[in-house]
């Protein structure tokens, strides 16, 4: 408390009327609900990061960014368990960790692409939202002639993630799996963001996100799919229907519960408290689109050294200095193994046996 009141970036953004000061606040309820599930498998922990999540995506986009860790921590922190526990077949085991590693090898290898194009044709790093000459045409993202390639390999790691998922259903068993509190927030978590995330393969398969116009064909189906909203829309409900499908394989009644508050809060606000329906398709699409548009741009228009070299060493040292003392007692500390879970006919986090917060460490760094 006593860092984020006297930091200088959190006085510069949170002096003026701008939404960080809600992230931050939505950011350490996220974390504080998080932490405290692992701990005490309660449900209201769940109800408490439903609504943070929800408020979060309503307040700012950095709600994906915030997702993605979350998700990146919890997967994570799964993995630890699940590969220090009694397999049905150690063979499994074993083909589940080389899967992983071949997705992880995968998505390297794209961020590595993404990178290596972007740095072969960069734009003018004066531009921001228009082209520095008026009237001349706006420029093409550097990386898009090669977007094909970066695809290709995050679906060729998406089925391998898809392949791993089956390994670890059949060899560690689905009801141990939901046993596992990391697991519940994965799939909530999960099956929030992937509705909202219909922009990335309308992008990826070369289509316009942000085009919401619609103007009636006639009835031809070739009329009707060359309408940008169609295609956007057909992806969409695609999504949905996956959300929907593992929601409720997981638990339905707490799946129902949490996704009726996740939704009831983010049409509230993106209707305009029911006045303005169109603003859910700027959420559900034109949210990450907006920003998937602007990768190209470079609005911030900054060296990549420019966060780590000067800004942290000169205006938030002291949580740097914290960061360092976190992780050098962190990574000291040492930790039993997981014991096995009790064996029940249902689901009961109550047969938690081994504390859930050892790895807190690490998602006290990451964020």
């Amino acid at each position: 408390s006593m860092l984020v009141l006297i930091s200088p970036y959190m006085l510069y953004y949170g002096r003026y009327a701008r939404n960080e000061v809600f992230v931050a606040l939505l950011g350490v309820l996220t974390l504080y609900s998080i932490l405290r599930y692992l701990e005490t498998g309660k449900k209201r922990h769940l109800l408490l990061l439903t609504t943070a999540t929800a408020l979060h995506f309503t307040v700012k986009e950095t709600a994906f960014i915030y997702t993605a860790q979350a998700l990146l921590f919890l997967a994570f922190y799964l993995f630890n368990r699940v590969t220090r526990l009694p397999w049905k077949n150690n063979g499994i085991l074993n083909g589940f960790i080389v899967i992983i590693s071949i997705g992880l090898l995968l998505i390297g290898a794209a961020l590595g692409v993404t990178i290596y194009t972007r740095s072969q044709a960069t734009t003018d790093a004066g531009q921001t939202t228009v082209p520095l000459i008026p009237g001349a045409p706006p420029e093409t993202a550097p990386f898009a002639g090669h977007l094909p390639s970066v695809t290709s390999l995050i679906v060729l790691s998406l089925f391998t993630f898809i392949a791993a998922a089956v390994f670890l259903i059949i060899g560690y068993g689905w009801n141990n799996l939901r046993r596992e509190r990391s697991f519940d927030m994965l799939i909530l978590l999960g099956t929030f963001v992937l509705p909202q995330l219909a922009s990335l393969p309308v992008k990826a398969l070369g289509w316009n996100p942000l085009d919401y116009i619609f103007t009636w064909p006639g009835w031809t189906w070739q009329t009707l799919w060359a309408q940008g909203p169609v295609k956007t829309a057909s992806v969409l409900i695609l999504l949905v229907i996956i959300a929907i499908v593992v929601g409720l394989l997981w638990d339905w009644k707490r799946w129902l519960v949490n996704t009726a508050l996740f939704w009831g809060i983010y049409i509230i606000f993106f209707s305009s408290v029911f006045t303005n329906w169109p603003g859910l398709a700027t959420g559900l699409v034109g949210s990450l689109g907006y920003w998937l548009e602007q990768q190209g741009v470079h609005r911030g228009s900054q060296s990549w050294y420019y966060y780590l070299l000067i800004q942290i060493p000169l205006y938030e040292y002291m949580p740097a200095l914290g960061l360092g003392l976190a992780a050098f007692f962190g990574l000291r500390r040492k930790y039993p193994a997981p014991l096995p879970h009790k064996t029940v006919s249902k689901p009961d986090h109550s047969a938690m046996d081994v504390p859930e917060a050892a790895p807190t460490f690490v998602l006290l760094l990451w964020w």
